[in-house]
């Protein structure tokens, strides 16, 4: 992966968290109402933990230092998985807040087409399409000056994470 690759990577990855800072935390302690609303209004009708239980664990990895490329993988399949889709009841719910119109459609498309800009270069090195696996570890360890040893997308270790984002802005 070429370094302007990863530079349009990274800047994927945090506008992608950038866009999932505008629903409420995923939190049922302090957003349960949103949270439970937006269940019902994704065609699957999940628990509301699995949503907030999905995007949680992943946003807080990537917010840290420890981020890596499975994890944005991870939560960019994620997001397409919530936010796909024709869905005007979701589309509702994500109309928030309300002072910002009718902004629900237009935020579902930006989370998708973000995570679509992650999901496919991350998922080949997975699979190990092209080799692309093996460019990525090299760009991580040109980017953190650590050494993130072999393993290839199967291995169950943690050898292959790296950093992909940065401390992203307080607040955050």
């Amino acid at each position: 992966m070429t370094d302007d690759a990863t530079a349009r990577l990274t800047a994927d990855v945090n506008r992608l968290l950038e866009l999932l800072d505008l629903l409420p935390v995923p939190d049922l302690h302090d957003h349960q109402d949103f949270w439970e609303t937006f269940a019902l209004a994704h065609w699957a009708h999940w628990k509301p933990s699995y949503y907030v239980g999905k995007l949680a664990v992943d946003i807080e990895a990537l917010d840290s230092d420890a981020a890596d490329a499975a994890r944005a993988r991870e939560l960019a399949e994620y997001c397409l998985i919530f936010f796909d889709g024709d869905n005007s009841e979701l589309w509702t719910v994500l109309d928030q807040p309300p002072s910002a119109g009718r902004s629900g459609r237009r935020l579902a498309a930006s989370l998708c087409e973000a995570a679509w800009r992650i999901y496919v270069p991350l998922e080949s090195a997975r699979h190990g399409i092209g080799q692309l696996e093996g460019q990525v570890l090299g760009q991580l360890t040109e980017m953190t000056g650590r050494e993130h040893p072999g393993g290839g997308p199967d291995d169950t270790d943690d050898n292959t994470r790296g950093t992909l984002v940065g401390q992203r802005t307080a607040g955050h």
